[in-house]
């Protein structure tokens, strides 16, 4: 096997779109037309992830005694999933079209809808997702 076949920097900011799944039903969700609710997401291989994580890194070093703040690590998650997103479509509040792309709103919605939250955090740390066998 041929590693350079496997080498995902070499083109990191490839973008993979991400079928909303119904929280309950488990379902792929749809706007009234039949068009597929849908966020499009740049991986844990991008420029964007890895700048962003190895600053987070370099700040938990500078605190080396002190706590994990859960609460902290949270919201880390949400502004780092936040700044992944490069498009959405078809998802609404309360009769609203919401643009997951403006970071302010991402960070909103990540926060209050969790599934949400949880359905990008596992479709960006699949690999597969972004990359072909």
């Amino acid at each position: 096997m041929d590693l350079a076949n496997l080498d995902f920097g070499k083109n990191p900011e490839i973008t993979a779109v991400m079928a909303v799944i119904h929280p309950i039903t488990g379902e792929e969700m749809f706007q009234e037309d039949g068009t597929p609710v849908t966020v499009t997401l740049l991986g844990m291989e991008s420029s964007i992830a890895k700048r962003v994580t190895k600053a987070r890194a370099q700040k938990q070093l500078n605190k080396r005694n002190q706590k994990v703040d859960l609460d902290e690590a949270r919201e880390f998650t949400i502004s780092l999933q936040a700044k992944l997103i490069t498009a959405s479509q078809g998802l609404q509040e309360n009769g609203q079209d919401l643009d997951l792309t403006d970071h302010a709103t991402s960070v909103d919605v990540l926060t209050r809808y969790s599934w949400l939250r949880e359905q990008i955090d596992e479709f960006i740390t699949d690999r597969a997702n972004f990359y072909k066998a």
